[in-house]
């Protein structure tokens, strides 16, 4: 991942926002005390594409329910919302997706640390799995990330994957 600029929360708050995302990032939610999150933009290169995490409800989509992208199921194409994503949607506007040139689509995602083997989708799933699904690559694919080293703690990353999480460091 090549990191870019720290970005400040309202930044990403907003973009969630003007998204309907549902995915508010309250801080006061997540592990760790508020002012020690670090936010950034970056972008992905191919290799990171095996570190995507999806969030715990995409779990029936993945190989032994692993919610690692890279295990992916065909069945994934089946939900609706995906399905826009994939073939695009006339109706809302919007073309086929591919997240290295669609505007304004940056998955959020969060970490323990830029290095760390796993990064965690809380936003833009949908868009990650359509992205994967039509085997377009993930170099140059821009995202938010947020960072905090106790991020595996989070009530939302499901407790298979903290084990999981846990053995790999």
């Amino acid at each position: 991942m090549m990191v870019h600029d720290p970005v400040d929360i309202s930044v990403i708050q907003s973009h969630l926002r003007d998204k309907a995302t549902g995915v508010s990032l309250d801080l006061s939610t997540m592990p760790g005390r508020p002012g020690k999150h670090e936010f950034y933009r970056a972008e992905l290169d191919e290799n990171d594409a095996a570190k995507l995490i999806l969030y715990w409800e995409f779990q029936k989509y993945t190989l032994d329910g692993n919610c690692l992208l890279s295990g992916l199921l065909s069945s994934a194409a089946e939900s609706p919302r995906v399905k826009s994503f994939v073939d695009g949607d006339s109706a809302k506007g919007f073309d086929r997706m591919d997240l290295r040139v669609a505007q304004s689509m940056e998955p959020m995602l969060v970490t323990d640390d830029l290095e760390s083997d796993f990064l965690y989708v809380i936003d833009g799933n949908h868009r990650v799995i359509a992205h994967q699904l039509r085997q377009l690559s993930f170099q140059g694919v821009s995202v938010f990330v947020c960072v905090h080293p106790e991020m595996r703690k989070w009530a939302y990353i499901p407790e298979y994957f903290k084990q999981l999480w846990k053995s790999h460091r």
